[in-house]
């Protein structure tokens, strides 16, 4: 995944998406065709990622954090309301991964079209922005999965608005009744539609303004909708770590 450039006098526990235990794993079914990174929202090893057993179109299933074969499923690296997507860590030193921007030195991103795997059980190494504590559980980022620790049942609303949807995508919003709304942010309307902001076409940032979403050809008059920024997955914080170091995350506690 990168070049060494350092030797330690201790070695490390391991990096990002290795496993971190003998226990047992299990994957997200990915179907008779397998699961291939998805070429506009790849998935990120150490992250979370989405898999779609059934993409539209028919294209090859993708695992995706943010296409290679005939039949299976696509593995997203981020969610944009795909109704059809079981979520799951990126594991694994073996995965496929390409250093694609100038002069970096290694990447985590897994390259478009190859196969790849998610993992809903087991126990892996993971790395927190803000750190962790045991027993927090972790919650994952709508828009790129990256893990978070949080209280298991923590709230993961981040506005409330009345807006409506025009069948092009755009959502149009009229009222903020709390918080900001932001690019990957997911939101859920009255009447069960789900879809992720992709970007902010005009208007207050955050706020009142048009937005182009993920969802299209459908249309719902104004009402309430309601934005989240992540997930609570199934798995738990079971050793400490300050911001930025490893930390190990297990489904079995």
């Amino acid at each position: 995944m990168g070049f060494q450039k350092t030797v330690n006098s201790q070695p490390g526990v391991g990096q990002v998406g290795d496993f971190a235990d003998a226990n047992l794993r299990t994957v997200v079914n990915a179907g008779p065709g397998g699961f291939v990174a998805s070429a506009t929202r790849p998935p990120i090893v150490g992250h979370f990622a989405w898999g779609d057993q059934n993409p539209a179109g028919g294209a090859a299933a993708e695992v995706s954090g943010q296409a290679g074969i005939a039949t299976g499923g696509q593995l997203l690296g981020s969610y944009q309301g795909e109704a059809t997507t079981e979520i799951g860590f990126v594991a694994g030193r073996a995965v496929n991964t390409v250093i694609s921007a100038f002069l970096a030195e290694a990447s985590l991103v897994l390259a478009p079209g190859f196969i790849g795997t998610i993992f809903n059980e087991g126990g892996f190494w993971a790395a927190f922005a803000a750190g962790a504590t045991p027993g927090q559980k972790v919650f994952a980022k709508y828009i790129d999965g990256e893990p978070v620790a949080g209280t298991a049942g923590d709230s993961t609303q981040t506005a409330s608005v009345t807006a409506s949807l025009a069948n092009t995508g755009v959502l149009t919003v009229t009222v903020v009744g709390s918080g900001t709304v932001h690019v990957g942010d997911v939101g859920t309307d009255a009447a069960g539609h789900t879809y992720a902001i992709t970007s902010q076409l005009s208007g207050t940032a955050g706020g009142v303004g048009t937005y182009q979403t993920s969802l299209t050809g459908v249309t719902q008059g104004g009402g309430t909708v309601t934005f989240a920024d992540r997930v609570e997955t199934a798995y738990y914080v079971t050793s400490p770590a300050l911001a930025g170091e490893l930390v190990k995350i297990s489904t079995w506690g």
